[in-house]
Parts: C-alpha cells; sequence; structure tokens
C-alpha cells in the first residue's frame, strides 16, 4: 500500500509542476510579446521543477523500488534534463574577444592537464593510485618526479587563468566546467561501451544485476562442437533440468530461450528417473547434482561451469563503522576505485580474504553437462584406461517386466476424524490385517481398518534439540511395526528413539537418544523396524550403519553389520523384512543392494548373499526404500525417486514392478513403504502425493504366490 501512495502521490506532485511551469512560461511568453523580449528556454520555476523530479525519484525509487540497477534510468532522467539545460547555458555564454580565436583552443587543453595532474596528484597521495614519477616517501614528502608532476599541473591551471582573462569575458569557471563534462560525457562513453561489449556477461559488471553468466554460451558452444563431431550437426538428444524437489527453476533460465527452437531438446524435473541414462547429453543446476550423481556414475564426462552470477553484495548491511573504515585505509580507498573504474576486483579480495576471480565467483548458481563416454569417446578419439563405456548402459533391466497396476484402493481424505496424510511413510499390518501408519508430517500415528476407516489416532509433535521429548510424542516418525501380540513399535525418528504402545495407543516404554559412539541405544535417524519370530526387534540405525536388536522390552541383544561397502557392511540402511526362515532382508540403500543375513549356529546373524539393484540413486533425505517379504520369499522393494515397486524372488530374478512419476492410480510421487498382507494385497505408501494405496499383485503369473 506504501508503493501505491508513493506513487499516486508522484503523480499528483507531477502534474502540479507541469501546470505551474506551463502557467510560469504562458506568462513569459505574454511578458515576452508586450516587451519584445526573448523569453527564454527554462526558467527558475522549470528548473525547480526537474529538481524536484529528480530528488524525488531517488527517494522514491530507492524507497519503494526493487532497487535494481535499470531502475537508475528513472532516476536520472530528470538529471539529464536539468544537465542538459545547465551545459547550454554554460557553452552560450563563451563570448570570444574578437582577435583571440587561436589562444581560446588553449584554454580546455590547459584546464583538461591542470585536472587531470591535480587529480592525479591527490589520488597518489591517498594511495589510490601508483605515481608515474616516483613513490611517495615513508615520512610523507613527496619524491622530485611527484612534485614535477604536481608542479605541471599547477602551471597549466595557472595558464588558463591568465589566457582567460585575455581572451574571454566569462571567468575560468566557464571552462573548468565544459572540460568537466566533457569528461564525464568520455567517462560516461567508456562506462557504456565496456558495460554493453566486455563486461555485459560477468559479474564483475554493476550495471546489470542476476543475469547469465559466460558459461552458459561456453556450455552451448561445446555441447555443439560433441554433436557436431559425432553427428556431423547440432542435434544430439539433451535432457535439461527445469526444476529440482524443493521447486526451483533448474537450467530452464535461460536454457529454454535458447532450446526454444531445438526438438531434440528435452526438459525434466523435479522427478528424475532411470530414463535420464538413455540421453547422450545432459544438463542439470547445482541443486541438483547429488541426485544426478548416482545416477550417471563414471559412464558420463562431466563439465562444470557457471549459469548465473550477482555482483559481490558487500555493500549490503552498511554501517557507520564500515565507512569510517574506508576513510581511514588508503589501501580500500585504492581497492574501491579499482573496482569502480576499472571492475578490477584483485586489490579489494585481498583486502577481504575472498577470492574474486570469474572461475570462482560468488554470488553465483553453477550447472554442470554431462557427456557420455560413448560420444566423448567418438568426438575428441580419446578413450583412456579410466573412463568407463557400457553398450547397455543405457537400457532399463527391468523395463521390460514393469505393468500398468493400478491401485484398486485408495486412501487420502480420511474424513473429520482423521483429516488426510501429510507424508506418511511406515505401514505394519496388524494380526486382525488393519493398518498401523506412521504420519511423519502430521507427527502422528493412524489405525486405520482394511478399507480406511480411522480406529484411532494418537501423538504429536516435540524436538528432542529442545529439551527430552514427553512420551507418546513424535519427531517425524518412520518405521513402524506391530508384533504378534498386538504391541507397536514405533521409530520416533528425528527424537533418536523407540517408543512402545498398546493398539490403542496408550505408551508402554522408550529406549534410545541421539549418538555415534556405538553404544546400543544411540541412534541415528532410525528409519525402520522388523520383528522376528520370537519377537525380538531389528531396528535400522540408518545413521549409524547398522542394525541394532533388541528383545520386545528394549533390551539389547546384539549388532549387525557395520558401515562400509564389502559385503556384510552397510551404508544407509532402511528397509527391513524376514522370510519364514526368519533370513534378515536389509535394504542397503547407498550401495544399491539387498543384502542377506541368516542365524549361524553360534546365535548370530551373519552374512548369506546379495543381489544389486538397478535403482536407489541419490542421497536426498525421502530417497530411502523400504522392502516387504512374501511367505514364498518374494521381496518387494520401493524405489522412491525411481516412482515405483519392484519385486524379486527370494535369489534376486526380477520378476515385475510397476509405477512412473504422476498422481493418477498407476502412478506414484515418492514412494515410501510397502507391506504385504495375509490375502496377498500390497500397501504401498505415496509420501509425495499424500495417500496409502492398495494393489492386487499377478503372482501366478510370475512366481508362487503368497
Amino acid at each position: 500500500i506504501y508503493e501505491y501512495l508513493a506513487a499516486l502521490g508522484t503523480i499528483l506532485a507531477a502534474a502540479m509542476g507541469i501546470k505551474f511551469l506551463l502557467k510560469r512560461e504562458n506568462q513569459k511568453h505574454t511578458k515576452a510579446r508586450v516587451t519584445d523580449e526573448e523569453p527564454g528556454f527554462l526558467n527558475i520555476s522549470g528548473v525547480a521543477f526537474f529538481g524536484y523530479w529528480s530528488i524525488i525519484s531517488l527517494f522514491l525509487f530507492s524507497y519503494a523500488g526493487e532497487r535494481m540497477p535499470w531502475l537508475t534510468i528513472h532516476i536520472v532522467l530528470p538529471m539529464i534534463l536539468v544537465s542538459g539545460w545547465a551545459f547550454d547555458k554554460v557553452v552560450s555564454g563563451l563570448q570570444v574577444r574578437i582577435g583571440n580565436n587561436n589562444a581560446i583552443s588553449l584554454i580546455p587543453v590547459l584546464v583538461l592537464i591542470s585536472m587531470v595532474g591535480g587529480a592525479y596528484s591527490i589520488a597518489g597521495l591517498f594511495g589510490w593510485v601508483r605515481p608515474p614519477f616516483g613513490e611517495v616517501a615513508a615520512e610523507g614528502s613527496l619524491s622530485f618526479g611527484f612534485a614535477a608532476l604536481f608542479a605541471i599541473a599547477l602551471t597549466a591551471g595557472l595558464a588558463a587563468v591568465y589566457l582567460s582573462r585575455k581572451v574571454v569575458d566569462y571567468p575560468l569557471a566557464r571552462w573548468g566546467a565544459v572540460v568537466v563534462i566533457g569528461g564525464l560525457f568520455v567517462l560516461t562513453a567508456r562506462t557504456s561501451f565496456r558495460a554493453s561489449f566486455e563486461n555485459f556477461d560477468y559479474a564483475t559488471e554493476f550495471l546489470v544485476y542476476a543475469h547469465s553468466e559466460r558459461g552458459v554460451k561456453t556450455m552451448l558452444a561445446q555441447l555443439n562442437e560433441f554433436s557436431n563431431e559425432v553427428l556431423g550437426d547440432s542435434s544430439i538428444n539433451v535432457a535439461f533440468d527445469v526444476a529440482d524437489q524443493s521447486g526451483d527453476s533448474g537450467v530452464s533460465w535461460p536454457l529454454t530461450w535458447y532450446f526454444r527452437n531445438n526438438t531434440n531438446a528435452t526438459s525434466f524435473g523435479p522427478e528424475i528417473t532411470r530414463d535420464l541414462r538413455s540421453y547422450p547429453a545432459i544438463i542439470v543446476s547445482d541443486n541438483n547434482f547429488a541426485r544426478v550423481e548416482p545416477l550417471v556414475e563414471n559412464h558420463f564426462q562431466q563439465f562444470d561451469y557457471i549459469r548465473m552470477v550477482w555482483p559481490i553484495q558487500d555493500y549490503w548491511n552498511l554501517t557507520l563503522e564500515r565507512l569510517t573504515n574506508v576513510i581511514k585505509s588508503p589501501e580500500l580507498q585504492k581497492a574501491l576505485w579499482d573496482i569502480w573504474f576499472d571492475r578490477d576486483y584483485s586489490a579489494y579480495g585481498e583486502l577481504t580474504a575472498k577470492d574474486y576471480s570469474l572461475e570462482n565467483w560468488q554470488p553465483s548458481d553453477r550447472m554442470r553437462l554431462y557427456v557420455r563416454n560413448d560420444i566423448y569417446a567418438e568426438a575428441t578419439g580419446t578413450l583412456d584406461e579410466s573412463i568407463v563405456f557400457d553398450e547397455t548402459f543405457a537400457g532399463d533391466p527391468y523395463k521390460d517386466a514393469m505393468l500398468d497396476l493400478e491401485a484398486e484402493l485408495i486412501l487420502s481424505d480420511l474424513g473429520l476424524r482423521g483429516g488426510s496424510f501429510n507424508t506418511p511413510r511406515s505401514i505394519a499390518i496388524g494380526q486382525d490385517g488393519s493398518l498401523f501408519v506412521t504420519d511423519s508430517g502430521n507427527h502422528r500415528i493412524l489405525h486405520l481398518s482394511p478399507q480406511g476407516e480411522v480406529l484411532n489416532t494418537w501423538g504429536s509433535y516435540a524436538n528432542s534439540d529442545d529439551g527430552p521429548a514427553a512420551e507418546g510424542t513424535f519427531n517425524e516418525p518412520w518405521g513402524i511395526a506391530v508384533d504378534s501380540n498386538g504391541f507397536v513399535y514405533v521409530a520416533d525418528t528425528w527424537n533418536h528413539r523407540i517408543q512402545k504402545f498398546t493398539q490403542e495407543g496408550v505408551f508402554l516404554s522408550q529406549w534410545g537418544q541421539f549418538g555415534t559412539e556405538g553404544a546400543f541405544t544411540q541412534f541415528w535417524g532410525p528409519r525402520s523396524i522388523a520383528i522376528d519370530s520370537i519377537g525380538n526387534l531389528y531396528v535400522a540405525d540408518t545413521g549409524n550403519k547398522r542394525i541394532v536388536v533388541f528383545d520386545q522390552d528394549g533390551i539389547p541383544q546384539g549388532i549387525i553389520g557395520v558401515g562400509g561397502f564389502l559385503t556384510g557392511e552397510l551404508d544407509e540402511p532402511v528397509g527391513l523384512g524376514f522370510s519364514n526362515d526368519d533370513r534378515l532382508f536389509i535394504a542397503d540403500t547407498w550401495n544399491t543392494r539387498i543384502q542377506i543375513f541368516g542365524m549361524g549356529e553360534d546365535g548370530e546373524y551373519a552374512y548369506r548373499s546379495e543381489w544389486p539393484i538397478d535403482g536407489w540413486y541419490g542421497q536426498s533425505l525421502d530417497n530411502k526404500p523400504y522392502l516387504a517379504v512374501g511367505p514364498q520369499g518374494q521381496v518387494c522393494v520401493t524405489d522412491p525417486e525411481g516412482f515405483r515397486v519392484l519385486c524379486f524372488s527370494e535369489e534376486g530374478e526380477f520378476l515385475f514392478g510397476w509405477g512412473s512419476f504422476g498422481s493418477e492410480a498407476n502412478q506414484f510421487s515418492l514412494p515410501i513403504s510397502i507391506a504385504l498382507d495375509a490375502n496377498g494385497k500390497v500397501w504401498v505408501s505415496d509420501s509425495g502425493n499424500n495417500r496409502i494405496m492398495r494393489f492386487s499383485l499377478p503372482w501366478d503369473s510370475h512366481s508362487p504366490g503368497p
């Protein structure tokens, strides 16, 4: 509202000023007709109006404007008009006495020498520039050469004064004004040329704000070079991201414009799937680096560029102390002069201990070009031993067995009693077929009938970082499990503890706190709970890269696994499940594999076997897969950021899968947990779409049914 009022006030003031100016001009013309006088171009009322316009524009655009460089045109426009009028008055007043036309040409030259020499001398004294004829002595006295420069400037000034009194009828100040304005014109032309033709796509130029950097054109030129070498033209298929998980625009600005006529350029995001690997070239923003890196692995060559830059922002939060420091420091004054006059940030960078080189400029946004190894090798004619090239890399080993499977039941709106889901994660199925769901975003547990009726809810938010979290409160609970006696166990993930309840939500006990030192009850983001045939609890202590075993009362029984990538070692374990013979299946997320552990003769679980998962790419907070094991040993796992579910035999043979990105009945947006009920139905928490889905799977056509 202040901006609108300010704009309205400016319009009214301008209208009144124009009306007043026209009235005065009309009076002048009337007087001129009576007295035969020349009315003149602009009187004092016009100057006052343009002065008011200049001041109010500076105030309004500083207070209510966007404070962007391009808005300076609105501020300087009235100043330009007043300056033009003033310059006209100065020049038109330079009357030359007859016979002195030759001498007059020397005056501006002498004035220019005097002004430049004097300014250079003063700047040298303050340390802004280096004297051309010697240094300033340590005690502050001038060297001979420097004194000579000052003497030349003084002599030229005195000569200009003498000549001006001989050849013109007006004081030297008018010649000085002409020289100053002419110098400013040259400086303006220089700045305009450099801003338009030298620094226009570099962050060093203050006349532009957020803009694309030279790296965009460099990247496109390199991409076209690869394409021309391989295809003979620039028609290479390229994928570029237009959004990340937070909704930021990726590299769509400015590549959407550059690729506007390129039919072989495909945008993607925020979802990132394995299909991306089929493109010979991929362009991603820095927000998606971590999600794409595991996907491309070492099958792509990587090239990094700066996409978008801003000028330095050290002018933010100016204080009187900072301004005083500038006045007291000749070195800082010189550094600021270098920035203003030459856009040279080297001295300022040394004083502030910051790197202002173009390749490391901050603030900036980065981007990355990935070129598949076969394209790179063919384009460059090189392929050393460090480059991996697999002709089958672009294929999806699961593609031919993927099904178009629709959910037969979808739960989202739970009515007045339950409201809506908010990032549901884990699902556990009780002996009676009812469902227990960790509604993580709502920090609660939902107990539902198989048809989705709300039977009970419990829980509220508490954060252990603020002090001990009360019993029955949660901070984004992920994992949940129900034992044969009906007790419910919840992995209260970010309170780093396990809580035990009755089916009615009555709190019974708890154990655990945050820790990384290896104690049994020290957790770091526990994600999943599984229960074996004798009732022991297996907790995926995800951040500590291990599985911790407890009995039903929270008494420690043992630890499975350590951090690592070798057999039997774990990296970000999440989903857990048991087969009928108590083999433990673990979703070893960042090692992209299922590991199987079995009970040994010594009563300890040990590594048995594993198989790889062609998925689980990326290490985001939400890319945490769960699994479920059927009665016949089939294992179904979620691939959250692959937006699909994959099912395998107990030996790791792929059976079938389903899902793609979207919100339809056959699609997912971040499928997290999965559970099998007694009827062979599969329940999936579609966390990104805030819903629970139930599917009937075609087990008979792929493997023995559960």
